[in-house]
């Protein structure tokens, strides 16, 4: 058969035979072009040539959003290879995460039942734009049908009304999002020539040319999805495919356990569902933060990769892990957690500095501890450095926030009210200068080095970092019933540093120095002595002995800081810091609103929710770090 393209796509062809069938197919490259009729019927198109019939170019096409531009169109067919996509096998409930709902693979996963379980679950199905709309104003009134083939059972689907330039504004849209929601999901039995498609979702797309459903895997595969058009008969007429592979999202990224004695674990290597010849070349590392266990932290690696990749991420994604859990119950162990960060920070430094290309650093919470020492004590060479809610003293970056007043500081126990501020902890270090190593035990510009590269995603309405303003809070501050005891943590554990009760540190407190007393000193002795008298026999709790010696080692200073001197400025994560590239506040940055919205935290950011509150609401903190990270 021989074809004579006279213009361009979607232009008539004309076929130089005697006779041709109506209901023929051919093939124009690698794309299925339909014959519509006999010239017979249409007498206007006769020519000298005779015998000529006329048909009309008519792909079929399965388009998905390889170019992550959240648009579907001819961009998207360059791409070589497969669409590759995660399985949706973790636990999503909801919009908003709760225990190990995030970590793939434990329990049955959302894809195990027919339905799309909540805002959460929106981010594990991706669109696909069924470019059929001039085929099937070709088949209209022939009794053609359309289908899906597939695996038995391999992906799920849901019908929507999106058009390509907007397929994935389900993601972002509260109506997309509401008209998913409320869609069943449809099972591709791969049997026969496959599922047929519904003709009401088929006549909307010769009325607008959308046809966008949104596709989920249910298990790892990789045969290609195939569309049938099928013939009055039942017999195939005309497919077109799509190569596509689907597996777990721990395939789309590199993973480095920094946990003691795991390293072997770690995945370094070009993972195996995302090939690095679609990155763009840098590093993207994402670090968790404290009372974090090794399962949790994939979780939260997987979630964040998926974030970063909706809104346009191309770079390699490195998921970390380190001990941020130290203690049997680690929530009550948090100082001792904060010196095993700066002591992780020798190894995150070891196993990110020797990675070629540009690095941008994400980290977590008390993550962020370990990266300002990765750069500041290591020399840790990084492009940018997200810190998000960063469990780090403001004064560490900007000195300027660090608060010595006797008076309305709310950082101070108020057990220390009247005692002059020279014989605190917190300015101890004042009394010294180089080379005595005393001189380091303060929070004050700990991390100077760090600021110029620094990017402050903090939330003013972290509930984590909220300072209590009625005096010291209790341990139980927050509340029993209904229990939130986690509100104010900052300040406590603060607070709590050398509190003790009959020799034992009181809940989320510690033994060391702090705001304990030595007991040889009354008020007005204490506020009486001098510099000299406050060297050698400080009023604070004389605990550890190692921080009255003039020698002290790096990681003893360490342990210090983080067990035994109050920081006296709020933490980084709930405000701005002077000198930081950009500061970014969460909690004012919500474009759908909230997914929460009962009493006591209302519509507050609170300090987890970048990955536990869904994308539907967080997306625009995503878009945020994806375009002033340079991921795109």
């Amino acid at each position: 058969m021989e074809w004579h393209d006279t213009t361009q796509e979607g232009s008539p062809f004309w076929v130089n035979e005697q006779q041709v069938l109506l209901g023929a197919s051919v093939e124009v490259g690698s794309r299925p072009y339909l014959h519509i009729e006999d010239l017979g019927m249409h007498p206007e198109y006769t020519n000298t040539l005779g015998g000529e019939y006329l048909v009309q170019a008519a792909a079929a096409r399965l388009v998905a959003d390889h170019n992550r531009d959240r648009t579907l169109d001819a961009a998207d067919g360059n791409y070589p290879g497969p669409f590759r996509f995660w399985i949706n096998d973790d636990n999503d409930d909801g919009a908003i995460a709760s225990g190990s709902s995030d970590i793939p693979g434990v329990g049955s996963g959302n894809a195990s039942d027919t339905a799309i379980n909540g805002h959460c679950d929106l981010e594990d199905f991706f669109p696909l734009w069924l470019d059929i709309g001039s085929v099937l104003g070709l088949l209209d009134s022939h009794g053609f049908t359309v289908s899906l083939q597939y695996e038995p059972g391999g992906i799920g689907f849901v019908y929507t009304e999106l058009a390509p330039e907007q397929a994935c504004s389900y993601l972002t849209n509260a109506a997309a999002a509401t008209a998913a929601l409320s869609e069943t999901v449809n099972l591709i039995d791969g049997f026969g020539t496959g599922h047929p498609l519904d003709e009401a979702f088929l006549s909307s797309i010769q009325q607008d040319g959308h046809g966008v459903l949104l596709v989920e895997g249910r298990y790892a595969s990789d045969p290609p999805l195939q569309l049938n058009i099928l013939d009055p008969n039942g017999e195939i007429f005309c497919t077109a495919e799509m190569p596509l592979q689907m597996s777990g999202v721990e395939d789309f990224y590199r993973w480095i356990n920094l946990r003691p004695g795991q390293q072997a674990d770690s995945r370094t290597g070009e993972p195996a569902n995302n090939p690095d010849l679609f990155s763009n070349g840098k590093n993207v590392f994402f670090l968790h933060g404290f009372n974090v266990d090794a399962d949790a932290s994939r979780g939260w690696n997987a979630e964040v990769f998926k974030r970063l990749y909706w809104s346009g991420s191309k770079a390699k994604f490195w998921g970390m892990t380190w001990e941020g859990d130290v203690g049997l119950i680690n929530a009550l162990c948090y100082q001792e957690d904060v010196a095993n960060a700066l002591l992780v920070a020798s190894n995150f430094y070891a196993q990110v500095s020797g990675i070629s290309g540009d690095k941008i650093v994400l980290a977590h919470s008390l993550g962020n501890m370990v990266v300002s020492g990765a750069i500041q004590d290591y020399g840790l060479s990084v492009n940018k450095y997200f810190m998000l809610n960063a469990a780090v003293a403001s004064e560490c970056y900007d000195p300027t926030a660090f608060n010595d007043a006797t008076n309305g500081n709310y950082m101070v126990n108020e057990a220390w009210e009247g005692y002059s501020n020279k014989t605190w902890t917190a300015k101890w270090s004042e009394l010294f200068s180089e080379p005595d190593d005393r001189e380091k035990l303060t929070w004050k510009d700990r991390f100077p080095n760090v600021v110029s590269v620094a990017y402050n995603y903090h939330s003013t309405g972290d509930e984590i970092f909220e300072i209590y303003t009625n005096g010291t809070p209790s341990a139980f501050a927050g509340g029993l019933i209904p229990f939130h005891v986690e509100r104010y943590a900052w300040q406590k554990q603060e607070m709590f540093k050398g509190r003790t009760v009959l020799g034992v540190p009181v809940l989320g407190g510690t033994s060391w120095a702090g705001w304990g007393f030595s007991g040889g000193y009354t008020l007005a002795q204490a506020n009486a002595a001098s510099d000299a008298q406050l060297r050698t026999n400080a009023v604070f709790c004389h605990e550890p002995s190692t921080m009255f010696s003039s020698n002290i080692t790096v990681q003893t200073v360490n342990n210090i800081l983080a067990q035994g001197i109050p920081a006296l400025s709020h933490a980084a994560g709930i405000n701005e810091i002077e000198g930081a590239v950009q500061n970014y506040d969460a909690n004012a940055n919500k474009p759908n609103g909230w997914g929460r919205s009962t009493a006591p935290y209302f519509g507050r950011w609170l300090h987890s929710d970048l990955k536990d509150m869904s994308y539907f609401y967080t997306y625009e903190l995503f878009n945020q770090l994806v375009s002033q990270g340079g991921l795109q």
